[in-house]
């Protein structure tokens, strides 16, 4: 259990957590449990800084997004850039498509997927007049669908780094911890967010499924970033900002 909650840490954020020495496939399986616990602290502190500074202004929605962005050493980002690069550049080729995610080069779509999501977030954190503890939600979000997606979309790789939390997670257990999760947040989420999150994460499987097969690492970086700003947008629009 420790082991599984320490790989969670040291993979998903830059927080002082050591990579244990002797991980077992089931601390792999766990780790994906955890996901939502990093979202958890990562969203504390974006909370807590929100409090501290001034809002509504642009300087205060600067430093969050680089708070937020060097809590998670950007590894979301990247996937959602080797995303973007492989669907643009893949051409609707599963092969081409996995070789160009793979290739530690960004090319243009990928910068462009980034500059994008970081214009999104910082446009909502600049309006943001809500609540600080609200910050909790998106990162808690963005990780649930991340366990989400490898819950039930396969692996699209032969072999990675990802595999391992692709096959040894528990999957009981994590449909009942989704589920939970799932209506803790529906207390605190806009009612818009039940409706278009299903939608989006329905259509973005779908579209992994018939283009490759199935998820990868990068892949379900990138439905992070794309929950946590739908969930900025929609909070903002529904409880309004300034």
């Amino acid at each position: 259990m420790i082991n599984g909650l320490r790989l969670a840490f040291s993979l998903l954020s830059r927080l002082p957590v050591t990579f244990p020495q002797q991980a077992t496939n089931r601390d792999w399986g766990l780790a994906v449990l955890f996901f939502p616990l990093v979202g958890l602290v990562i969203g504390s502190a974006l909370a807590i800084l929100h409090q501290t500074l001034p809002t509504g202004n642009a300087v205060t929605a600067a430093l969050l997004v680089v708070v937020w962005v060097w809590l998670t050493g950007g590894l979301h980002l990247d996937g959602l850039a080797d995303t973007a690069d492989g669907w643009i550049g893949g051409m609707g080729n599963r092969e081409r498509t996995l070789a160009i995610m793979k290739d530690a080069a960004c090319g243009p779509a990928g910068v462009t997927a980034i500059t994008l999501t970081l214009l999104i977030k910082f446009s909502c954190l600049q309006e943001w007049s809500l609540p600080s503890w609200s910050l909790l939600l998106p990162p808690l979000a963005g990780r649930l669908a991340m366990v989400v997606m490898i819950l039930t979309t396969p692996y699209a790789r032969e072999q990675g780094m990802g595999s391992q939390f692709w096959q040894h997670l528990p999957r009981r257990e994590a449909v009942v911890f989704s589920v939970v999760l799932t209506i803790f947040l529906s207390l605190f989420l806009p009612w818009p967010t039940f409706l278009l999150l299903p939608l989006a994460l329905w259509w973005w499987r779908r579209a992994l499924l018939d283009r490759l097969g199935g998820s990868t690492g990068d892949t379900t970086g990138a439905v992070c970033e794309g929950v946590e700003g739908l969930v900025l947008v929609v909070c903002l629009l529904a409880w309004g900002g300034n």
